[in-house]
């Protein structure tokens, strides 16, 4: 738990935005900790889901790359029996743009 904090709570002003919720699994109901973004304290813009996958794709920081965080998260939603469309919709189309980063083998082919 110590691990998820101090990767999550990069500033001590966030750690308002972590909250024990309940939450609805394949084996029942659980207590599940949860990390948001609360939209009255930051500035939020409402991006396509394309362009969230392009952000994605290109981000990069201290703890990672934007790619890397989103599949570590569908990957633990799907191990705890959640299935979420919006999740693994973006993780197709982050998938997708860092596919298209490799050329082609009929580009390269003379």
């Amino acid at each position: 738990m110590r691990a998820i904090l101090k990767r999550e709570l990069v500033v001590h002003e966030l750690a308002r935005n972590a909250r024990w919720i309940e939450v609805e699994t394949a084996h029942g109901r659980s207590q599940a900790l949860t990390f948001y973004a609360d939209p009255v304290d930051i500035d939020l813009i409402d991006l396509p889901m394309q362009d969230q996958a392009r952000r994605l794709a290109h981000a990069n920081g201290a703890a990672g790359s934007g790619c890397e965080y989103l599949l570590r998260t569908a990957q633990g939603l799907e191990q705890a029996g959640i299935f979420d469309p919006y999740i693994w919709d973006l993780q197709d189309l982050v998938a997708a743009e860092i596919d298209g980063w490799a050329p082609s083998s009929s580009k390269t082919a003379k």
